[in-house]
C-alpha cells in the first residue's frame, strides 16, 4: 500500500441513496443537488481513496476534499524528493549552461509527471500539476503565463475532472465513472481571488480576459477532449471574475 492510501478512508455511499436521511434516490445526481425527500444537499465526489464515484452530505463532501489535498501536497513530497531534484538540476545546467533556480527545477520535474498524468486520463492530478506549474511562474515573476495557467485551471475546475488511471481500457468503467463531469461549482474560491489580483495587477479588462480565457480553453479541449465548451465555460466563470481590485 502506497503512503497515500494507508491514510484514506472510504467516506461516502456507492448505492444510489440519499446521504443525509437515507431515502433511495430514482436517479443519481452528478452533482450538488437538493434531496426531495429531507431537503438537504447531496453532493457527488469522486473519493481519493479508490477513485469511486460516491454521494455524501456537505460534511463527508468537505472531507474529501481536504484528502484530495492531502494526496496532492503527499504528491508533491514525491516528486521533489532530492535524487529527482539533482538528476533534473544537472540535466538544466547542461541544457541552459546557468546554474537552474530551485523554481525551474521543480517546474521541470512538475511538467514530466503532468505528461504521465495525461497519459493514464488522471486528469484531477493533471489539473494539480498545472496548478503546481502556475505557482512556479508566478514566483519567477512571469506574471501573464501563470495567468494563463490559472485560467486553464479554472476550465478544467468547471469540466469537473476525475482520476481514470487503470480504467483506459474498460468502456463500462468509464460509461459510469468519465474522466469529466462539467460541475458548475467546482471553481475554487482560492484560485479565483488570486485570478482576480493577477487580473487587477496586469490592468486587464473583461474583454481581455474573455479572449485570454477562450483561446486557453479552446487549446486544452482540443488536447483533452474535455465536454464543456470554452464559451460555456466562460459564462460560468465571468460571474465570478472582478475588475475591483
Amino acid at each position: 500500500m502506497r503512503d497515500d492510501e494507508s491514510i484514506l478512508t472510504a467516506i461516502g455511499r456507492l448505492e444510489n441513496t440519499c446521504p443525509n436521511c437515507g431515502v433511495n434516490l430514482e436517479s443519481r445526481p452528478s452533482r450538488k443537488t437538493k434531496c426531495l425527500s429531507c431537503g438537504a444537499y447531496i453532493y457527488a465526489r469522486a473519493r481519493p481513496f479508490d477513485k469511486q464515484q460516491v454521494l455524501v452530505n456537505e460534511e463527508e463532501a468537505n472531507l474529501i476534499d481536504k484528502q484530495w489535498q492531502m494526496v496532492a501536497g503527499i504528491h508533491d513530497a514525491l516528486i521533489y524528493n532530492q535524487k529527482a531534484l539533482d538528476t533534473t538540476r544537472k540535466r538544466l545546467l547542461n541544457e541552459l549552461g546557468r546554474q537552474p533556480t530551485e523554481n525551474e527545477v521543480k517546474a521541470f520535474v512538475c511538467e514530466r509527471e503532468q505528461i504521465a498524468h495525461a497519459k493514464e486520463w488522471d486528469w484531477g492530478l493533471y489539473r494539480n500539476d498545472r496548478f503546481q506549474i502556475a505557482e512556479f511562474q508566478r514566483a519567477a515573476g512571469r506574471i501573464g503565463k501563470a495567468l494563463m495557467l490559472l485560467l486553464e485551471v479554472c476550465y478544467l475546475d468547471l469540466n469537473g475532472p476525475n482520476n481514470c488511471g487503470g480504467m483506459r481500457e474498460s468502456p463500462d468503467l468509464l460509461s459510469e465513472y468519465p474522466p469529466f463531469k462539467p460541475d458548475p461549482e467546482g471553481l475554487a474560491p482560492a484560485i479565483i481571488d488570486l485570478l482576480n489580483r493577477i487580473a487587477v495587477y496586469l490592468g486587464l479588462d473583461l474583454d481581455h480576459m474573455r479572449i485570454q480565457f477562450i483561446e486557453i480553453a479552446g487549446i486544452g479541449q482540443s488536447q483533452i477532449n474535455s465536454p464543456l465548451s470554452p464559451r460555456d465555460a466562460w459564462e460560468q466563470l465571468r460571474p465570478r471574475i472582478s475588475m475591483d481590485g
